[in-house]
């Protein structure tokens, strides 16, 4: 175990491990003025708590991630009820605000597979248009 030298009345403990990188852990100058160390396998099961947080922060994004995106998949949907035959520049403009057309081409494509919006393909003079309106 190496430790580094204390800075703003930490002790800062650094230990190798399998892991690439090294685990790092901050204990209050008080404490560590008293005999404290800090095993291997306290290590190692602080290490997987650590991994556990991480894995746990990630999916908690993705639930609130997901949430978000049918958020903004049911307003397209209200939109579209009202405003029938409604293209991607129309939902950036008046809707989706500052959002790529990218961005709000996905949101259709998933309602689309869903089968909660039809794509209506309008040919006239000039490049064919995508419209989208409520199945």
């Amino acid at each position: 175990m190496q430790t580094a030298p204390r800075f703003e009345g930490y002790i800062i403990i650094t230990t190798s491990h399998p892991d690439p990188r090294p685990a790092t852990v901050a204990i209050p100058q008080r404490l560590s003025e008293t005999h404290l160390e800090i095993d291997a396998e306290s290590m190692g099961m602080a290490i997987e708590l650590t991994k556990w947080f991480r894995r746990e922060s990630k999916r908690v994004y993705l639930i609130s991630n997901q949430a978000r995106q049918s958020d903004e998949e049911e307003k397209v949907y209200e939109y579209l009820a009202i405003h029938p035959e409604t293209t991607v520049r129309d939902l950036q403009r008046n809707l989706l605000r500052g959002k790529s057309s990218d961005y709000v081409e996905e949101i259709i494509k998933r309602l689309v597979k869903k089968g909660r919006v039809t794509e209506v393909v309008l040919k006239g003079k000039g490049r064919p248009s995508r419209v989208y309106s409520v199945s």
